[in-house]
C-alpha cells in the first residue's frame, strides 16, 4: 500500500506539469485565498491554539464539550497557562534556531 501510494503521489505530482500552461492562468489572489483557506482549516483543530485562546475567554462561558476549554476546567487556568507558556517557549527556541545562520541547516524551513 505504501509503496503504491507514494508511486501515485509521484506520478500525479510527474502530471502536474502537463498542466503549467492552465494553471499559469489562474490569478495570484486565487492561490493566495486557497492557501489562507487551508491555513484556517489546519489551525481550528489544534489544540495549542484552542488552549490559547481558552485562556482568554472568562470561566464562567468555558464550554466543557470542547476539548481544550474542558482541560481549563478540570485542571485550572494557572497549569494550562504554564503547560501553554512551556510550549510557546519551546516554539520559539525552535523558531531562533531555525533564524540563526549557524543553525538553521537543521532546522529548515
Amino acid at each position: 500500500e505504501t509503496r503504491l501510494t507514494g508511486f501515485t503521489v509521484h506520478a500525479l505530482v510527474l502530471a502536474s506539469l502537463g498542466f503549467a500552461p492552465v494553471l499559469a492562468e489562474v490569478p495570484l489572489a486565487v492561490v493566495w485565498g486557497v492557501f489562507l483557506f487551508l491555513g484556517f482549516k489546519v489551525m481550528a483543530g489544534n489544540q495549542f491554539l484552542g488552549r490559547v485562546v481558552s485562556l482568554f475567554i472568562d470561566p464562567r462561558m468555558l464550554n466543557p464539550t470542547s476539548e481544550a476549554e474542558r482541560a481549563v476546567v478540570e485542571l485550572g487556568r494557572k497549569r494550562v497557562l504554564r503547560y501553554t507558556a512551556v510550549q510557546a517557549s519551546c516554539l520559539a527556541a525552535l523558531w531562533l534556531l531555525k533564524l540563526n545562520k549557524a543553525t538553521a541547516m537543521v532546522f529548515p524551513s
